[in-house]
């Protein structure tokens, strides 16, 4: 998975299976990237966890490490594991679907997006139950 020239996102864990999650409930999730080659600039991370239609139970948009870490500091080779939780609302229903991407602040230009060697929709990485 691939996000611009510059940054792979080589593995995610989750604290509970997507197809187990409850209304309230939290998510934690760890990614782990690679810089591949310098990134040019800071870009914000956004975390989707929608309902089968659709619909957001939650979402978080941010600079990594709360911007004490930005993308642009990342050094080529070198692997950034970051950790998110994401609380699911209460009036949302499973299934759920988690998706990803990074996009540059303001113009909210999101970095393309590969997945399995194709690139993926509306330039999102989907994790699926």
């Amino acid at each position: 998975m691939q996000l611009g020239d510059a940054i792979g996102l080589n593995g995610v864990t989750l604290s509970a299976p997507l197809d187990e999650l409850a209304p309230g409930e939290t998510l934690n999730v760890r990614l782990y990237w690679q810089a591949d080659a310098p990134v040019a600039e800071s870009y914000t991370l956004f975390l989707h966890l929608t309902e089968a239609n659709g619909n957001l139970a939650a979402q978080q948009d941010t600079v990594p490490f709360d911007g004490q870490y930005p993308t642009w500091a990342w050094n080529t080779g070198e692997t950034v594991v970051t950790s998110h939780a994401l609380t699911v609302s209460a009036e949302s229903a499973g299934p759920y679907t988690l998706s990803l991407g990074m996009y540059a602040w303001p113009s909210l230009e999101r970095l393309a997006a590969t997945q399995n060697g194709a690139p993926a929709p509306d330039n999102e990485i989907v994790i699926a139950p």
